[in-house]
C-alpha cells in the first residue's frame, strides 16, 4: 500500500485497524477518463471479504482513484461504501451492480 501511496500517512497500526482482517478483494472496474497532465481517474467497485472472530463479513465500496503512470501512484480521490453484510458475496451478481453504480463522476 505505501509503495502505490506514498503521500499517505497512516501508521502501520491503523492500516491493520482498518484492512488488517480484509482476506480478499476484487476490483470491478466501472470508467476510465483520461485527465490533462497524463493521469488517469479510474472509477471502481470494490468487494472486500474480512474475518474478524471467524465471522465473514462483505463490504461493497465504489471509489474513483486518481492514477498517475508517470510516478507509478495511485490516490484515492473519493471512496463510498455502499454496504457490509454478513458472509460471502457473490462477485458475479454484484460485479453488474458495481459496473453501473460506480461509474458515477460524482464520486
Amino acid at each position: 500500500m505505501r509503495a502505490l501511496v506514498p503521500k499517505n500517512a497512516v501508521s502501520d497500526d491503523t492500516y491493520q485497524q482498518f484492512w488488517g482482517a480484509i482476506e480478499a478483494a476484487t476490483v470491478v472496474p466501472a470508467r476510465v477518463a483520461a485527465v490533462p497532465g497524463g493521469t488517469y481517474d479510474v472509477y471502481a467497485g470494490v468487494v472486500s471479504v474480512s474475518r474478524t472472530n471467524g465471522t465473514v463479513t462483505s463490504t461493497v465500496v465504489c471509489g474513483r482513484y486518481g492514477i498517475d503512470l508517470a510516478t507509478n501512484t495511485v490516490d484515492a480521490v473519493t471512496t463510498k461504501q455502499l454496504r457490509t453484510q454478513p458472509g460471502l458475496l457473490d462477485n458475479a451478481v454484484v460485479a453488474a451492480e458495481l459496473r453501473e453504480t460506480c461509474r458515477d463522476p460524482g464520486l
